[in-house]
């Protein structure tokens, strides 16, 4: 490993020694959840639809206080009332008198034919917005409940290495570092991780499942694939004594999965292009068709090519070089970017030589009309 990649390698492990506990994850989340508020009731009978201000809102009878509907919020409505997501949010975006009356009509009579059922509002106090509308079919797993699992299960070293935390106030989305998995090979330290997320008003799963991280990269994360992992729809009833066991179970058999986990990762080295002077242009491009990458992706992946080629290129033009080049490249991403880009060099650490092989032919048939409409006219990776 060169000078610069030990120095930056013991400053990354430095902070990873320093990174942020579990329980400020929790302190976080309390402190939000303060200002929470869930209101279950037969719809239209205490939170109802209203005018305020010739805003639309949601009031509650009992308290007096209104809230606004979040995006999300009105597309959970428009999915129980059949009304139109598209419809909805337009008329609650516009400024217009018009609109917001016209809404509050439509949500009058969506709310009519659900008038015998009852459905969980969940509202915010700090910001006055209804965060979410839930009928007694999603299976609420809150996230205070999952972070009290978490904390009961995993290794007592990993409870001070919280190594990424994108949590917002809707959901849970975070990275443990897991210190015995520590390996060290020729150009970084490498390690395993636990990515955490859950949402308690439907906007993400309850995932558990084991990544890799590489500790010469700014934020180590450099792939996350399910092995023993937990992926749980929030529908239907839920054992939560049973969950907690399967919580239980998938962070010890994630974490036993990791040294495979890892070695298919560095796997990837021995995946070389063929020629030296060969562009890796085309391949990017395959890859970016067969994930389908988003524009603001792949420039994030250009530019953590550029670092990757640099800071490696030894391993420049492998499919190591790729899959770092994507998770190098989501570190500056919203948190839904980062997971895919992650995810996706966890599937290509699955690739064998006949996959890498393909990924190779594919990119071959490629036109430069082709590579050009994928990636845009002015992106290379030479």
């Amino acid at each position: 490993m060169s000078n610069i990649n030990i120095e930056r390698a013991n400053k990354v492990m430095a902070n990873f020694a320093s990174h942020k506990s579990l329980n400020s994850v929790v302190a976080t989340h309390n402190a939000n959840k303060a200002n929470y508020k869930d209101v279950l009731s037969p719809v239209g009978k205490r939170v109802v639809p209203n005018l305020v201000g010739e805003k639309f809102v949601f009031t509650d009878k009992e308290t007096g206080f209104s809230y606004a509907p979040t995006k999300h919020a009105i597309n959970q409505i428009a999915q129980k009332t059949n009304l139109g997501s598209f419809t909805l949010n337009k008329l609650f975006q516009s400024n217009s008198p018009k609109a917001q009356s016209t809404l509050k009509d439509l949500m009058d009579i969506g709310f009519e034919d659900l008038s015998d059922k009852e459905f969980l509002f969940r509202l915010n106090d700090s910001d006055n917005t209804c965060r979410a509308f839930m009928s007694d079919r999603y299976a609420v797993i809150n996230n205070d409940w999952v972070l009290e699992q978490v904390g009961k299960y995993l290794p007592a070293d990993s409870l001070n290495a919280v190594a990424k935390d994108m949590s917002t106030e809707d959901f849970l989305s975070f990275q443990v570092f897991i210190p015995n998995t520590m390996t060290q090979q020729d150009d970084s330290n490498y390690g395993g991780m636990l990515k955490i997320t859950n949402s308690e008003i439907g906007t993400h799963r309850l995932i558990i499942e084991a990544g890799v991280f590489r500790l010469i990269c700014s934020n180590g994360a450099i792939g996350f694939r399910g092995m023993q992992a937990i992926n749980l729809v929030h529908r239907g009833k839920v054992d939560m004594s049973y969950l907690s066991h399967q919580i239980q179970t998938s962070i010890t058999n994630n974490i036993g999965a990791m040294p495979k986990l890892l070695q298919q990762f560095t796997a990837m080295k021995g995946m070389v292009l063929g020629s030296d002077g060969a562009s890796m242009t085309p391949l990017f491009a395959s890859v970016a068709q067969a994930y389908k990458l988003t524009a603001l992706e792949i420039e994030a992946t250009h530019t953590g090519w550029g670092i990757e080629r640099n800071e490696t290129p030894q391993y420049a033009k492998t499919l190591f070089g790729i899959a770092n080049s994507l998770t190098r490249g989501s570190q500056r991403l919203p948190e839904s970017s980062w997971n895919k880009l992650n995810e996706v060099g966890g599937a290509l650490a699955e690739y064998n030589d006949g996959d890498w092989k393909g990924l190779q032919n594919k990119a071959n048939a490629l036109t430069s009309k082709d590579v050009e409409s994928i990636l845009g006219k002015d992106l290379i990776f030479a």
